[in-house]
């Protein structure tokens, strides 16, 4: 009877290790089979939106001298962004009233949560892509951050101005957020804190930071036969068998009636699409939603992806938008240190996309994680020692025309593996310099 339990459990526990390699070999064979046909891919603008307008970083606020900022914090935003969008949703400019920027900072010494974005975005395309229904609002106003009080009062940085929302709360808890912030986040504190100027800017405080290093390798080199096939066929939307293969020495190209796609040596993916179209009404919203569908479906980026800047354009009479779009390394924004302003670069007319760039890089794989301390100058310091850059003659008078300063991720170079350095990123009247946080040298001028 002993004997035959026995077996009963030894035949069993084989059956089970069958069945699981049966199923991680069908998961093999999901991830690397590379179809020669078009598939429908079901594509959810609201899990894009999600994670390219993720704001670059969340300050928990415990008091004076006590912010703490959190670099990885997307279930956070899910879990706070449909209740952000009801309260933008209701904003108007009957309900904001302007206050002073010293009022503001003043806030930050109470508990309380601020949402800073890398860059401006309209209130009307915030509601619309992260709220759960299509909406509008009452306010032509371009947010930097989104600051809520501990009993839920809204404020909101936009345009370099600043606002409360009168009438309207939020229903947060984030008490355990709040709670564990010193755990989570990173101490920093603000320029008034600092010295004495009255400025919306952060910085970390401490002389040492923590991080890793990170190397990035140029893409394209890697990519097999059956790998641009795949990606051919994505981006053309059409079955392998009707694509034409061009392979030069520099590049290999893919051409279908009036759309091609090429694969460059130097890591850049080009693709243009040719067709005659005519869009007379330029629509942010629905060219937004279309980058996103053709990122998601065609390179899969848009979980460390985000929205740089925006201009409009126009070809042959009809008006869009050309998108530029970079990338976020460990929750801080990677800048591409290149002529060219961005990873990614899109011409979108509404629902029609023309023409995109990419800079095909992809972080080395690095089965080890070695932490490092690297030596953080202060920003003072690394003016002064670079003030014949500046027009301006005093380094107080650059500190207080500063309109950003962040930590960023520079790359040393687009034509092999690259390092990634720290830097810090200025902006100062429309103009960003790049330093190296720890030697104080100038980097890049954009």
């Amino acid at each position: 009877m002993n004997l035959n339990k026995r077996d009963f459990f030894i035949n069993l526990v084989l059956l089970l290790l069958i069945i699981l390699l049966l199923i991680q070999a069908g998961f093999l064979w999901i991830s690397f089979s590379m179809p020669n046909k078009v598939e429908d891919l079901v594509f959810k603008s609201e899990d894009a939106s999600m994670d390219v307008f993720m704001p670059s970083m969340l300050v928990v606020n415990l008091g004076y001298r006590e912010h703490y900022v959190l670099r990885n914090f997307k279930d956070y935003w899910k879990l706070y962004s449909s209740d952000i969008s009801e309260i933008l949703e209701n904003a108007s400019s009957e309900n904001l009233i302007m206050i002073d920027e010293k009022t503001y900072l003043n806030l930050q010494n109470k508990k309380s949560l601020v949402f800073k974005f890398s860059s401006p975005i309209s209130a009307s395309i915030l509601i619309n892509l992260i709220g759960e229904n299509k909406k509008d609002n009452n306010i032509n106003l371009s947010i930097n951050s989104i600051y809520i009080s501990d009993d839920n009062d809204v404020y909101l940085c936009a345009s370099n101005n600043f606002y409360k929302l009168l009438g309207l709360k939020t229903n947060l808890k984030m008490n355990r957020l709040i709670d564990n912030a010193k755990n989570l986040g990173t101490r920093y504190i603000n320029f008034f804190e600092r010295y004495g100027i009255y400025k919306d800017t952060l910085i970390p405080d401490s002389d040492f930071i923590k991080t890793q290093k990170i190397y990035y390798n140029i893409a394209t080199d890697a990519l097999t036969d059956d790998i641009r096939n795949n990606l051919a066929v994505r981006y053309l939307q059409t079955d392998l068998d009707y694509i034409k293969e061009i392979k030069q020495s520099e590049k290999t190209s893919y051409i279908y009636e009036n759309k091609y796609i090429s694969f460059n040596k130097n890591g850049i993916v080009e693709y243009s699409n040719e067709e005659e179209f005519n869009v007379t009404d330029r629509n942010l919203y629905t060219s937004i939603i279309t980058a996103l569908e053709f990122l998601s479906r065609n390179s899969g980026m848009t979980s460390n992806v985000y929205l740089d800047s925006t201009n409009p354009i126009e070809y042959k009479g009809s008006l869009g938008y050309k998108f530029f779009f970079n990338l976020r390394e460990s929750g801080k924004n990677l800048v591409l240190n290149s002529k060219d302003n961005s990873f990614i670069e899109m011409d979108v007319f509404s629902n029609h996309v023309k023409f995109y760039r990419e800079y095909y890089f992809k972080r080395a794989d690095d089965p080890s994680y070695n932490e490092l301390r690297v030596k953080v100058l202060d920003i003072k310091t690394i003016i002064d020692r670079n003030l014949k850059i500046f027009p301006q003659e005093k380094t107080e008078d650059i500190l207080n025309l500063l309109n950003n300063l962040s930590i960023v991720y520079i790359n040393e170079s687009t034509t092999d593996s690259s390092k990634l350095k720290l830097a810090y990123e200025l902006l100062i009247n429309g103009k960003k310099y790049y330093f190296d946080i720890s030697l104080g040298k100038l980097i890049l001028i954009r």
